[in-house]
């Protein structure tokens, strides 16, 4: 949410193993935003997960 109440959602969907140090996933993002949310419409977050940092886990993500 930004400061002016507008809204993004986004949907996560993981893939490949997900007992390893390494997981992939990616978020779709969704917003009727005209503000600051606006790029967050209709993109694709691919996302990697790194949870060899433990307690901390060191999230990547790139738009497409």
């Amino acid at each position: 949410m930004a400061n002016d109440g507008q809204v993004a959602t986004y949907n996560i969907q993981g893939f490949g193993p997900h007992n390893g140090p390494i997981v992939h996933g990616l978020h779709i993002y969704s917003t009727n935003s005209t503000g600051k949310l606006a790029f967050l419409k209709n993109i694709v977050g691919i996302e990697e997960y790194d949870f060899d940092h433990y307690p901390s886990v060191l999230v990547k993500e790139w738009a497409w």
